[in-house]
This record gives C-alpha cells, structure tokens and sequence, in this order.
C-alpha cells in the first residue's frame, strides 16, 4: 500500500503495488462508517456479485481480489491511467484519469467525443443490467479510464435490479429513485448532458449558451434529443434499454436521424424516387422560375427565458427568427424546472405564423427525505402552515413543499 488516492464517504482507495512490481488500485471500507451490519455487507454483497463477471466485458473494471475481515472489507482493481501521464505512474504524483477530471481540464467535450463516451458506456451498461445488476451511482467520478477506455467504476453501489435501498449523487438519481435499468439510463443521460455542454447536470435541459458559436452545434442538437429521451422524468418515455440508446448513438455517429433503420431510410428514399419520376413530367410542363421566400416568426414563452431551438437556430424567449425556408421546422423549448415542449412549425405555406405563447407546465418532482442516522421524524407543511405529511426518514414525496425534522433527544 503506497499512497491514499481517493476518499469517499465509506472508505479510502489506495495506491498499491504488488510484490511483482505491477501498481493496483484497492478500495477499504470500513465497518465503523456504517450504522449497521446490514448495510455494511451492501458493498461487500456488490463487490463479490460482480467479481464473478468483472472480466466480461471491456467496460467493466476488473476486480483481482475482495476480501473481508471483522473491522473493514476491501477489492484490489486495475489501476486507472494518470490523468495526465497515461499509463506511465509516478508515485508521488499520480491522479487517476477520470470523467470528471477530463471535464475539469477541458470543460466540455465535443459532440463527437461525448456521442462515443455514450457508446461505451450503453454497451457496458447493457452488459451489466442482462446480468440483473444495476449500477445506481453513475456520475463523471465514477468513469475511469484505462488505457484510454471509459469504464464503469465504484462497483461497490452496484446491486441486484430493482434493490429499494437509496444510494446514488443528487441529480443524476431520477424522481423515481435508483436501483432498475430505467434508472441507470437517466443518470447516464445526465452525465453525457455535462459532457457535452459544460453546464452542471441541475441546468438540464438548458442547452450551452455558446450553442450559436459551436462548430458541432447541429451534432449536439441532435445529441440532445437522445438526452431528451433518456432523461425523461416518465420513466415510460425513456429508452426501454441501453441497448436502444445505444442504437439511437450509434446512428447519429454514423450521420443518420436516431430511431430510423438504414432499411426504413432505403424505402423512403426509393418512394421518394419513384414519385419523383412520375411528377417529374408535370412539373417540367408546369414549370415557373422559383422564388427566394424568406419568413419569420417570434415564439413566446410564459414564463420568459426559455431556450427556444428551431432547426439549428436558438434564442432565449422571446426569441425571433428571420430568413427561414418555407419547410417544417422542428421546435424545442427547454427551461430548467419545466416540462420541456417538443412540437413543429410548418412554414411551407410561404407565410409567416403569429403563434400564441407557450405555456410551460412545472416540473412534476419527487422530494427525497433522508437524516443520519434513520429514524428522524418530519412534517410537511403547506404553505397555510396546516401539517399534510409526517413520518419517519428515509422517505420519498411526491411534492416539494416546506419541511422540518427533528429528533426525540434534539
């Protein structure tokens, strides 16, 4: 054992060398951290259920060795690159390379590089959940790097699908609490969120404000609408797997619309022909010279300030836009603590639309009660101070409202 690391609520990971000279990373936790036995093994009961298959997978850390005593347990692992240096350790000042101190040299990834840290990391995680784990804690911390490839970390909070207990960082954990498939799904979304704009995953859906000047801007448009998706708060709009998000990356890489097989685009595009060369003979008898149309349009917001994207064009409401095509426009409006809006504007009339202003509808959140150590008592009071809920922590509300705690001895 070299050198400490890293440290984290429950334990300390270490620098270590073994007796061939080969460098290890190695996690102890200890037993005094914990209020019980129980959630003790937790950690020990996610380490030994994903050993077994931590080799499986190019995406998986590999696990060497857990091990157990009375007063700590601990796993030795491969050790991740420096952050700096690569594979090349200097003891005195190694830092392992994570997601999170990437982001903190470069503030941001292009679309590009995001949309292949989203590849990795949906095949990886797909691996994981058809073994019926979940991993429930995935943030920038918790992807290291290993010889240049992201891969899951922290296996220590990965458990069986479907696990109630409550672990995870706040907000990447979706409203409905971590622990399924679903979940991991909206905290990775969060993470490639952060990757791809800079901003912290609590501004979300809030595009980057530099958007106009992005050279990738239509890559994270596009890129946006799988976060969309994945991080809806309707765990029934979100991605049913991985594996699906993982389609809809793979076509934006390759230069395709997300949700559409190159057999659907093949037909379309032969319809299209075909219907081409049957008018083709009408429209030469019946040709006019074309006319440059121009349009515009101002789009309202209640309340002001959403980010308005249409096309490839975005503006803070209300925000006008001129010298538009007369085609179908696809519009989105984003505003942290509101429903995002997803619609079209169709502008193949050649007139220009005088549209009402867009109601945004709040945000349905979930409030996530919870005290060290367990058992504190609380009340949820309106705003007319009549008491609406009491029980006892940890607990889940549905609704945000006013709260106090308290303890018997306190």
């Amino acid at each position: 054992m070299l050198r400490v690391i890293g440290r984290g609520a429950y334990g300390e990971i270490w620098l270590a060398r073994t007796v061939t000279g080969a460098f290890r990373a190695v996690k102890v936790v200890y037993r005094s951290t914990f209020e019980s036995e129980r959630t003790f093994l937790r950690e020990f009961e996610g380490m030994s259920a994903f050993e077994p298959i931590s080799r499986a997978h190019a995406g998986f850390i590999n696990i060497l060795h857990v091990g157990r005593t009375a007063d700590y347990l601990y796993y030795s692992m491969e050790l991740a690159d420096d952050h700096l240096a690569g594979r090349r350790i200097d003891i005195e000042t190694y830092e392992p390379r994570t997601l999170k101190t990437d982001l903190a040299r470069h503030k941001r990834l292009s679309a590009d590089e995001s949309i292949r840290v989203g590849l990795s990391l949906t095949e990886a995680l797909e691996a994981l959940h058809g073994r019926g784990l979940t991993h429930r804690d995935i943030k920038p911390s918790n992807i290291i790097f290993i010889e240049g490839v992201p891969k899951l970390a922290d296996i220590g909070l990965v458990a069986a699908s479907g696990q109630q207990s409550f672990v995870g960082t706040e907000g990447y954990v979706p409203p409905e609490g971590p622990g399924t498939p679903c979940a991991d799904i909206y905290s990775l979304g969060k993470l490639l969120y952060e990757t791809c704009t800079g901003k912290d995953r609590f501004d979300f859906p809030e595009i980057d404000s530099q958007l106009s000047t992005r050279p990738d801007r239509e890559r994270l448009l596009q890129l946006n609408g799988v976060l969309m998706k994945a991080c809806a708060n309707d765990p029934k709009k979100r991605y049913d797997s991985a594996a699906e998000m993982h389609r809809d990356l793979g076509a934006l890489e390759r230069g395709e619309r997300p949700g559409k097989s190159r057999a659907k685009v093949f037909v379309v595009a032969g319809l299209f022909l075909a219907l081409t060369l049957a008018g083709i003979g009408f429209w030469l008898s019946r040709a006019q010279p074309s006319v440059d149309v121009h349009l515009r349009t101002t789009i309202r917001t209640e309340p002001v300030g959403a980010l308005v994207v249409l096309g490839d064009h975005a503006q803070k409401s209300p925000a006008t836009f001129a010298d538009l095509e007369p085609r179908k426009y696809n519009l989105r409006i984003m505003s942290p603590g509101y429903e995002p809006v997803e619609t079209s504007v169709d502008f193949r009339r050649k007139r220009a639309l005088d549209l009402p202003p867009f109601q945004l509808v709040r945000s349905k959140g979930a409030l996530q009660l919870q005290s060290e150590p367990p058992g504190a008592q609380f009340s949820i009071k309106s705003e007319d101070s009549k008491i609406s809920r009491e029980g006892v922590t940890p607990q889940t509300i549905a609704r945000r409202r006013r709260s106090a705690a308290r303890r018997d001895d306190e």
